[in-house]
């Protein structure tokens, strides 16, 4: 009907099926008819739900299964399943968390960290996935989780003690993230922050609001106007043991190569606590400046080899080695 495939069971549905997440208001007349049902539902809450819709990814278009398309034989629970065993099928391969880090700036918070999943179009999805939240639960060694999935394609999640009284860097941690939602530049999905138990969805955090409302006031991670570096690390495997590697946003270039030396020191300090550290870090710069355009590149990569240089140097003659006796090595690029 309607140009769409007539699905009358779990059979008819292909491997390409994905929910996917959408704005409260997206089931507007322009999708009325697409087959979607509430991320959650609970009485007295004021947030802007998203609704989850059925996307058949094609090679140029992603199309919307439609009420129409679907036989009565077909419950939408089975369409659900299918769609969630392909996501997880997909984000298990393609997807990954890796560790969000960044300075408050306040004395009182001081560092905040959580995790991010990024690398795939339908990781914001994986906040339906009990498999890929339970990931989460292991490596933040946490039973309570605080997730937000405010953009097309990723997620964010960190630690959480307490369901009513979040604490300071939670909420700090929840402002930069619901702060994505706000930024023009994405697709959004939903500003809510949700507590997760057991892998799933249990509710909302209380007292939300003022932070949603500071971030749709600064639509900007509060780390940007004074050049603070926002960065995800993970460690990578090598012959020699484990390396470090840092994705790097920098809004500042003015600031950003005195930030850039502390960060690095920040994870030489841990990794050489670590038996298993190679000594190699290696660092990418994703330069989000205004002033800057790709000109620039010959002389900032000329800058961070001088850097590079002169830390390692820095490193070698304070004696600073990896557990195994290695020397520190920097490897700096520019990704723009």
């Amino acid at each position: 009907k309607n140009g769409h495939a007539y699905y009358s069971s779990s059979k008819d549905l292909p491997d390409t099926l994905f929910p996917a997440l959408k704005a409260s208001d997206w089931a507007t007349s322009t999708n009325a008819d697409s087959l979607t049902r509430e991320l959650y539902r609970h009485d007295g809450q004021s947030q802007a739900n998203p609704v989850i819709a059925y996307a058949i990814d094609k090679p140029e278009i992603v199309d919307f299964i439609s009420s129409e398309s679907v036989h009565e034989s077909l419950s939408i629970e089975q369409i659900h399943d299918k769609a969630m065993q392909n996501l997880e099928n997909r984000l298990l391969h393609q997807a990954e968390w890796k560790t969000l880090d960044f300075d408050s700036g306040e004395k009182n918070i001081g560092h905040i960290s959580g995790l991010v999943l990024s690398g795939d179009y339908y990781c914001s999805e994986a906040i339906l996935s009990q498999t890929l939240l339970n990931q989460a639960h292991k490596q933040l060694d946490a039973d309570l989780l605080m997730a937000i999935a405010p953009i097309r394609g990723e997620l964010y999640i960190t630690k959480l003690v307490s369901e009513n009284q979040p604490e300071s860097d939670r909420l700090m941690f929840a402002q930069f993230a619901v702060s994505r939602y706000f930024d023009k530049k994405h697709v959004h999905i939903s500003p809510n922050v949700w507590i997760i138990r057991s892998g799933a969805i249990a509710g909302y955090v209380d007292g939300m609001d003022k932070i949603i409302e500071s971030a749709k006031q600064s639509s900007s991670p509060p780390v940007e106007n004074d050049g603070r570096l926002i960065h995800t690390a993970k460690t990578y495997a090598e012959e020699k043991g484990i390396g470090i590697e840092i994705d790097v946003i920098a809004r500042d270039l003015g600031k950003m190569m005195l930030n850039l030396q502390q960060l690095i020191r920040t994870y030489v300090a841990q990794g050489i606590q670590q038996k298993s550290f190679s000594g190699n870090l290696r660092v990418h710069l994703n330069i989000q400046d205004p002033g800057y355009h790709p000109e620039m590149n010959e002389r900032i990569s000329e800058q961070l080899v001088t850097m590079s240089h002169f830390l390692c140097r820095q490193f070698s003659c304070k004696g600073i080695k990896t557990a195994n006796n290695m020397d520190i090595k920097l490897f700096c690029s520019v990704i723009n």
